[in-house]
């Protein structure tokens, strides 16, 4: 009888891990930004790896929506926070503000109004700036520095479902604010 040795390899796919920031909790604020209401409410409840699977599922969901691969994908957001980070910081980082969020997930606007507020307005005289984009839904946003510190808060929003409208907003630009401004 013939003996013969068999040498056995068994491999297994490492999982590619993706993610844009070291924090978990960073990264599903961040998803929050695009996928608002499907994402579990109870995020802290879970564990490590629960939380490593969700960010797994997001970047792959989002790169096969773009048409792109996952680490394209990420590169992109990566680019836009680090912008919000540069340009829309203030008391915190940009790419949590109200201007680094609408930067992050639509890009940069096609077209960027800056003005001051009249003496019309309740409050003092405030900075404000427009955003109008002109793909999709041409969606228009409306920011304000209510604190005047350079911490523009988004008071109006028209063409995105995501945000949401202060209803208050005219009082901060005053009666005499030219609406035709918020057209698209």
């Amino acid at each position: 009888m013939e003996s013969r040795d068999f040498e056995f390899v068994l491999t297994e796919d490492i999982e590619q891990r993706y993610r844009l920031f070291e924090n978990a909790d960073d990264e599903y604020a961040l998803m929050r930004y695009f996928m608002q209401s499907n994402l579990p409410a109870n995020w802290t409840a879970f564990d490590g790896e629960t939380k490593t699977r969700y960010i797994n599922n997001f970047w792959q969901f989002m790169a096969t929506s773009a048409g792109m691969s996952e680490e394209n994908i990420i590169k992109l957001v990566e680019e836009r926070v680090n912008h919000a980070n540069r340009h829309y910081s203030s008391l915190k980082a940009g790419w949590t503000s109200d201007m680094g969020r609408i930067y992050i997930r639509n890009g940069a606007p096609a077209d960027i109004y800056k003005d001051t507020s009249s003496d019309a307005t309740r409050f003092v005289r405030k900075d404000y700036q427009i955003w109008k984009y002109s793909g999709g839904t041409k969606a228009v946003y409306l920011f304000i520095d209510i604190q005047m510190n350079n911490n523009y808060r988004l008071i109006y929003v028209n063409g995105d479902d995501m945000e949401n409208t202060n209803p208050d907003w005219i009082k901060y630009l005053g009666t005499d604010f030219d609406t035709n401004l918020l057209r698209n």
